[in-house]
């Protein structure tokens, strides 16, 4: 009987044990996931150079540059020719041109997210980006160059790329600005 006892004993210390581990691991969790939904708060409202229109509300506004591919075209060419004793020149040329996309940078300026749009308002150029029309929303990580968001839009060939100091955060901010629109 002594032993019987014994062992319940232990197996309700193991037990107690088992159950306040699992408690602080529920209590981690819990901590995380509330940590995590900080993230997917209501996005908090700020004062912005950007005129704002009836019912819209900035969410952030950054220095960023505005990058874009452009074609670029380089021409290949072989000449021949040969001269005779009068010093008359003979020959001619052939050549090719190539084009391809190289991405360059527009414009640098303000990048602003509002509850209806995401607006670049730079030095030379401006973009209005509805929200709605947002197709992808990408990071690009260049070896030679600041991480970029890669922002394709319906209704438009070419994707724009904006550097921005912290590219996750701001694309977090982009789609919850997208999701509550």
């Amino acid at each position: 009987p002594m032993e019987i006892i014994i062992a319940i004993g232990a197996l309700v210390i193991i037990y107690l044990l088992l159950t306040r581990g699992e408690s602080a691991q529920n209590i981690q969790k819990s901590k995380k996931v509330t940590a995590e939904n900080h993230l997917l708060t209501p996005l908090t409202e700020i004062d912005t150079s950007l005129l704002l229109k009836k019912g819209e509300a900035a969410y952030f506004e950054i220095t960023s540059t505005l990058s874009e591919t452009r074609a670029e075209r380089r021409h290949q060419s072989i000449f021949a020719g040969k001269r005779n004793k009068n010093s008359t020149f003979f020959g001619g040329s052939t050549g090719r041109s190539k084009s391809h996309q190289v991405l360059t940078v527009i414009d640098s300026g303000r990048l602003i997210l509002t509850n209806k749009r995401l607006a670049f308002d730079g030095n030379k150029t401006n973009r209005n980006i509805k929200l709605d029309k947002l197709m992808s929303i990408t990071i690009v990580s260049n070896f030679f160059s600041s991480d970029q968001i890669e922002i394709s839009i319906e209704g438009r060939q070419k994707s724009m790329y904006f550097s921005t100091p912290n590219t996750q955060k701001y694309r977090k901010l982009i789609m919850l600005a997208r999701q509550q629109s």
